[in-house]
């Protein structure tokens, strides 16, 4: 074994004990280690071209396994096809909010998206300000509901006075829930599910996306061209006209006596996610583009009918 085979041995050794890595990157280390010649090459030029290549590759080898793991996540984006090196997204439950009596019942569990990489946390930061001002949407609304005034009160004080006064509301329910719908190495997706009853119900939901690539949150307008906000709109309504054809108890609000109530063009921020297969889905909340009976539609997108931004 010559200095550059030893070298080679005790810069692995060493890096071994300063950064202790997975099962799975320790074996293939230990294999590239094997490689290496533990004695004299036999002398000419055949062998010692086969000798220095088998020194080179595992060199190559072994420099990416001690470095990559340790350089910028720019790099690591990049390599964001291999799973070691995946960016995790975590989402925790924070806070919870209970009431419920006879009356009336409010049950909220509130999310937090935190992530290790720090180019990730302006998106996680503001995902989670804007479920904080749901959460106070939702508190404000059950305020209302027992007519009291709390302006100045923070959203674990209402809680309380909420509970105290909760003998005066009308019959209702809020419900808040979330779940991770999308967490791959480029992608990540969080639902939050809105329920409302009182009087009449509505089921809303809200869909946050991060693109690890680029750390950044992400709207359908900033995944589409703007062209394609028309010819989804188009295949949406072929869509509903082809069940509504072949299923009498399917309506949607589409080609109605009542111009208004009729889908014309989904929204720039409209509700979407990517299903299992890769499709793009776009999601209606309840009433939105039908009677309250058909729930929240979803419609499953051709590629054919969008075309993807290329920045």
């Amino acid at each position: 074994m010559n200095g550059w085979d030893s070298e080679l041995r005790r810069i692995a050794r060493e890096e071994r004990e300063a950064h202790p890595m997975p099962e799975r990157m320790a074996a293939q280390l230990d294999e590239l280690l094997d490689q290496l010649p533990d004695r004299p090459a036999r002398r000419g030029r055949v062998s010692a071209f086969w000798v220095r290549a088998a020194r080179i590759a595992a060199a190559a080898a072994l420099a990416a396994l001690i470095i990559l793991p340790n350089v910028s996540q720019q790099a690591a984006y990049a390599l964001r096809e291999i799973p070691i090196l995946g960016v995790l997204v975590r989402v925790v439950t924070i806070r919870e909010y209970h009431l419920e009596d006879a009356d009336q019942r409010m049950d909220l569990t509130v999310p937090q998206v935190t992530a290790d990489e720090p180019g990730l946390m302006t998106a996680t930061d503001e995902i989670n300000q804007n479920v904080d001002e749901v959460v106070a949407q939702l508190l404000e609304d059950m305020e209302d509901i027992v007519e009291q005034d709390h302006d100045s009160a923070t959203p674990e004080e209402m809680t309380e006075e909420l509970q105290e006064y909760a003998e005066q509301a009308t019959k209702t329910t809020i419900e808040m829930d979330y779940e991770v719908v999308t967490d791959t190495e480029d992608w990540f997706t969080l639902r939050l599910t809105l329920y409302t009853l009182g009087g009449s119900s509505s089921v809303q939901f809200r869909y946050y996306h991060i693109d690890k690539a680029t750390g950044q949150t992400v709207t359908l307008s900033d995944l589409i061209e703007p062209e394609s906000f028309e010819t989804v709109s188009e295949e949406i309504k072929d869509q509903m006209r082809e069940q509504m054809e072949a299923d009498d108890s399917v309506y949607y609000w589409l080609d109605s006596d009542i111009p208004e109530w009729n889908f014309t063009e989904i929204a720039q921020d409209q509700n979407f996610y990517w299903n299992a297969d890769g499709d793009l889905v776009i999601v209606f909340d309840e009433y939105e583009v039908a009677p309250g009976f058909m729930g929240c539609p979803e419609f499953v997108i051709p590629e054919t009918a969008y075309t993807l931004r290329s920045n």
